[in-house]
């Protein structure tokens, strides 16, 4: 739906630039005014249609957020609502941990369910142990009474205590399973040792709590990204369109300057995205290759897990580098191609060679054009330095930058 919206702004937009051309040429008065309110028009309906489409965004934004502000709702919701405004990430342990804390309410059935099997499971281990006269009784229902207090609530946590000392007082305490009165001393023991229980209670209730607006805010800023990438595509159906009009008599660099808002869109979802997938070198060269066909490249090096923020530089240098192939280089002749080698010199020193071959005679330009000077900029950001050669063969250039790269 979101889509066809930005084809229909898209169009009025087109639409418009087309009665403004024609008011221009126009040289009945009357003529002109009828072009220009057209124009005016077709922006007036791109306008209300850009609103229906915020309008829906913000609206399915806003159900998203609620859905998601309950730790209960939020995981009955999630693999229905959540997944047409997101990418689902694997989850790790934390992840499903906080699944299941949102998934069981206080008082439910499964709450009782799991506080009698972690108490259940601490008694199993202490009667393993045998009835040695040592306070090890007290401190194995620990790790239960934490694990319920995570999983199932304060209430039942506070219920697996409770039943963790009445079982140690009637299993564990001699004489062995009876209800007795305890000694002074067995009741200052019992008292010391019920504190670490109810501090082991409220520190699962902190746990638990921090947990869930973790997770609820993770899946918030996920919602987030999800609609920045939305937006992002959209406000470059609208440029995309605008460019072409406008350069309609230049095609060719209209296509040069919308392949480098491609590549600028395709970088900053990398940074938004929130994927758990690595970057690598491989995949940002792959991206700009993938109109040419794969073929035509050949790789040789590692694949090095690089940091979003460093892909967008590298992915703008590569379009360039890419572009320069297929209008001048090799890429221009059917049997050309390119062969990108890489390594990893020091710990942050990634170098690089760039060699075309298969094209034509290349020679070094009388004048640096816009590409050079955004390539010499992509490779300053990085701190690196680029050296370019126009042998007989073919251009060939050896880049060397300094990049974040991840463990």
């Amino acid at each position: 739906m979101h889509q066809k919206v930005s084809e229909q702004i898209a169009e009025c937009l087109r639409r418009a630039a087309e009665a403004d051309e024609r008011a221009h040429q126009a040289t009945d008065p009357t003529l002109k005014t009828d072009y220009g309110r057209m124009a005016q028009s077709w922006r007036t309906l791109a306008r209300s249609y850009e609103f229906q489409s915020s309008l829906g965004r913000f609206i399915s934004f806003n159900n998203d957020r609620q859905q998601w502000a309950s730790p209960i709702l939020a995981e009955d919701h999630q693999s229905s609502s959540s997944a047409s405004v997101f990418e689902e990430k694997e989850a790790d342990i934390l992840d499903r941990l906080a699944r299941v804390t949102g998934r069981i309410p206080p008082y439910s059935v499964d709450a009782v369910a799991i506080a009698l099997a972690s108490v259940s499971i601490a008694t199993l281990v202490r009667f393993g142990g045998g009835w040695a006269p040592t306070d090890l009784h007290f401190a194995i229902y620990l790790p239960a009474i934490l694990a319920t207090g995570l999983l199932a609530g304060t209430p039942a946590a506070i219920g697996a205590a409770l039943a963790s000392l009445l079982i140690i007082f009637w299993a564990f305490m001699p004489p062995y399973f009876q209800f007795k009165w305890l000694t002074p001393t067995q009741q200052v023991n019992v008292f010391i040792n019920a504190v670490p229980y109810f501090i082991t209670v409220y520190f699962a209730y902190c746990c638990r709590l921090v947990l869930q607006r973790l997770h609820r805010r993770e899946r918030t800023n996920e919602i987030l990204a999800g609609e920045l990438r939305h937006r992002a595509r959209n406000l470059f159906s609208v440029i995309q369109a605008i460019v072409q009009r406008t350069l309609a008599e230049t095609p060719d660099r209209a296509e040069k300057l919308t392949g480098r808002l491609r590549s600028i869109l395709y970088a900053n979802e990398l940074l938004v995205s929130g994927k758990s997938d690595p970057i690598t070198v491989r995949d940002l060269l792959l991206q700009e290759f993938a109109p040419y066909g794969e073929n035509r490249l050949q790789m040789r090096g590692l694949d090095l897990e690089i940091e979003p923020e460093n892909a967008r530089h590298l992915l703008l240098l590569f379009h360039e580098l890419v572009t320069n192939a297929a209008k001048y280089g090799s890429l221009s002749h059917v049997d050309g191609n390119v062969i990108v080698e890489w390594r990893w010199n020091n710990s942050r020193r990634l170098a690089m060679t760039w060699t075309e071959i298969g094209g034509p005679t290349v020679a070094p330009p009388s004048s640096d054009g816009f590409g050079s000077q955004l390539m010499r900029l992509c490779v300053k950001s990085l701190h690196g330095t680029m050296q370019a050669q126009y042998l007989p063969e073919g251009f060939a250039c050896g880049i060397s930058v300094r990049i974040d790269r991840r463990h």
